[in-house]
């Protein structure tokens, strides 16, 4: 960023509200570097998909991106567009002519042919299920976004269910052909559906603990197409069979979620209010499900590209391209709903605890009101997990551009992201971790249940813009009611840990172009590099305003 006298810069103005910097002369750019290897899709032995049975010696086949146009980021608009000053550039996203290495968990394939198209490699016996990355063997750069490769015995392959793109000419409900199988008596918990080649125009509901396996993100794409009243409907009547409970205080037609991607949603058997699972769905550490090698494109009703309504413990959400979606509470990926208020539920979960967010590309997608742009963490994500995510570009119209943390959900973990590049109107344009406020007329004295304790570990902080406090990092309500019931007791106080990240070149129009704080008793930061950020005073804060 550049600040300077007679220099004008937009920083507390509201765009529109689908991504980040849509009004800057030279298009955003959330491509990866040059040279970075991207799969295209894994094709393991008929009938396909990254599924292999186990005892080794099967064969995939690895495709990639190969090379693509993205906006140019020297691109000058003052300067007639030519050779010298093109609007795109080509970017490097193959494989390279010179063999490198593919491992699956760690564990090293057999290599048989290499090209920077396509990569055909033998699956040892000792390798299971794990994340398959490509490494370059000309530069040393390893795919961002991977897959997971399935590796099945004989009789897991009754449990897999391959589904194919409808015919371009359907309509309608004529064109599900993934909620269908979803829905079938014969999908069971634990099964894998594999999504072939090609783009699937429904919005899916997932309320088994399923997973869902995309051939690879740039192949298998998930493109919005509303039918509100045949979804809700459906809601409906999955509520009414007990597959689904609300969480105690959402609104009983999930209003918030409709139209999104993907809706999470599974019964309730444990805040003792609900269903109690009739049907057996629960999620758990033992049964639970994934979202792995898709794009979520184009969402843009109230509920988002993968939107979780609640008791989904233990959800993956891997190896996803989340672009172009827009919602109400969160615009790329959300966990539960906020400011819940219900007898049953003193502290407003959600009840998705051990979610995993890991590997995806979350780029330009738009929160409407209260949620974060990228992704949303509501009440209940309890030991979460966010990790080596690119969250580019995108935009909310209140907190956190990048992540928003609401609410209280303890021993959260944000590692090793590349967060860059996002826009929050109000608070936070790269990371917000905040308790619930205190509502409007509460009694004198009451006090914010807090955020929980978080770790926030090597991220890559890099440009984002907040229109008030806090460009990289911003905290709000951190601590309350934890600090007043454990006075003379710090280790009792909620934590905020800021470990070993690159923060630099963002800005707030208020305070802390870096990082903010504000009712944080308990931080730690320590070994990070910040540095070039700015805090431009431009803000209604700074002169007077109300704070809000």
């Amino acid at each position: 960023w550049e600040f300077y006298p007679g220099k004008t810069t937009f920083v507390d103005t509201i765009v529109i509200p689908i991504s980040a910097f849509v009004a800057n002369a030279i298009p955003l750019n959330c491509d990866f570097l040059n040279g970075t290897p991207e799969i295209f899709w894994v094709e393991g032995p008929a009938p396909g998909g990254p599924v292999v049975p186990a005892g080794g010696g099967s064969v995939v086949q690895i495709q990639s991106v190969g090379t693509v146009q993205v906006p140019n980021p020297d691109y000058d608009p003052t300067q007639p567009i030519g050779p010298g000053n093109p609007t795109t550039v080509s970017r490097d996203h193959g494989f390279g002519s010179t063999t490198g290495s593919v491992t699956v968990g760690g564990l090293p394939l057999t290599v048989t042919a290499w090209s920077d198209g396509t990569i055909t490699a033998t699956v040892p016996g000792n390798v299971p299920t794990g994340q398959l990355m490509v490494t370059r063997g000309d530069n040393g750069q390893t795919t961002e976004i991977g897959i997971t490769l399935h590796v099945l015995g004989a009789a897991q392959f009754a449990n897999v269910h391959h589904v194919y793109p409808p015919p371009g000419s359907c309509t309608g409900l004529a064109c599900a052909t993934i909620q269908p199988v979803i829905d079938s008596p014969l999908t069971h918990n634990g099964d894998l559906i594999v999504l072939h080649p090609g783009t699937y125009p429904e919005d899916v509901i997932l309320y088994k603990p399923v997973t869902l396996q995309g051939a690879g993100a740039a192949a298998t794409i998930l493109g919005n197409i509303v039918l509100k009243d045949a979804y809700q409907t459906h809601i409906g009547d999955l509520e009414a069979a007990g597959w689904i409970d609300l969480v105690p205080g959402a609104p009983n037609d999930l209003a918030l979620m409709g139209g999104a991607g993907i809706m999470v949603a599974s019964c309730d058997a444990v805040s003792g209010a609900g269903s109690g699972c009739p049907n057996g769905n629960r999620f758990t550490s033992a049964q639970s499900a994934r979202i792995d090698g898709l794009t979520v494109i184009g969402s843009n009703e109230q509920g988002g590209g993968i939107e979780v309504n609640g008791f989904a413990s233990y959800l993956t959400v891997s190896n996803n391209e989340v672009f172009a979606n827009q919602g109400a509470t969160t615009g790329g990926i959300g966990m539960g709903t906020p400011s819940l208020t219900d007898p049953t539920n003193p502290t407003g979960s959600s009840f998705n605890d051990h979610v995993t967010i890991a590997h995806n590309r979350i780029s330009q997608n738009g929160s409407l009101l209260s949620g974060g742009g990228g992704v949303s963490l509501y009440n209940g994500s309890d030991f979460y997990q966010v990790t080596n995510n690119m969250i580019c570009g995108n935009f909310s119209a209140n907190y956190g551009g990048g992540i928003q943390h609401f609410g209280l959900s303890p021993n959260g973990r944000i590692y090793g992201n590349k967060i860059v590049s996002n826009e929050g109107t109000d608070e936070a344009g790269g990371i917000m971790i905040a308790g619930e406020l205190v509502p409007a007329g509460a009694p004198a004295g009451t006090l914010t249940l807090g955020a929980g304790s978080v770790t926030i570990d090597a991220n890559l902080i890099l440009g984002n813009k907040a229109g008030d406090d806090g460009g990289g990092i911003r905290t709000l309500s951190m601590n309350g009611e934890d600090v007043r019931s454990n006075p003379t007791n710090p280790s009792a106080w909620h934590e905020i840990d800021i470990f070993n990240n690159m923060i630099a070149n963002n800005s707030s129009a208020d305070q802390g172009g870096g990082i903010s704080l504000d009712d944080t008793a308990r931080a730690f930061i320590i070994n990070n590099t910040i540095i070039n950020n700015d805090s431009t005073a431009t803000g209604s804060d700074a002169f007077g305003g109300p704070c809000v």
